[in-house]
């Protein structure tokens, strides 16, 4: 389940991708929290510290995440796929955050 959750996101972060063209970490992030917006998470571009970072504050497999915390793995992918970093899952709704927020990585060395 979690391989096909990790295809699906893919898939579509990658289609999301083009949408997603800069290398500028701040573009990113705000670019990648109207992706989200569109896909139901009321998600929105914050700074934390000196970096921007995502905050969803409606995640959209909440119920099943309960029960299945696996699910993530698609959020992850998809961000992932969307703009060519690593993604790290700082806070998270299903274990008592005020939101799934998400750090965004450095850009990949050449």
């Amino acid at each position: 389940v979690q391989a096909m959750l990790a295809d699906m996101g893919h898939s579509l972060g990658a289609a999301a991708a083009e949408r997603i063209n800069t290398a500028d970490t701040d573009e990113i992030a705000t670019t990648l929290a109207a992706q989200l917006d569109t896909l139901g998470y009321e998600a929105l571009a914050v700074r934390h510290g000196e970096e921007m970072q995502v905050e969803a504050y409606n995640c959209v497999f909440h119920a099943l995440a309960k029960s299945h915390p696996d699910v993530c793995r698609f959020d992850l992918a998809f961000m992932e796929a969307a703009t060519g970093r690593q993604i790290q899952h700082m806070e998270c709704l299903v274990r008592g955050g005020h939101s799934c927020r998400f750090r965004i990585g450095k850009p990949p060395t050449v």
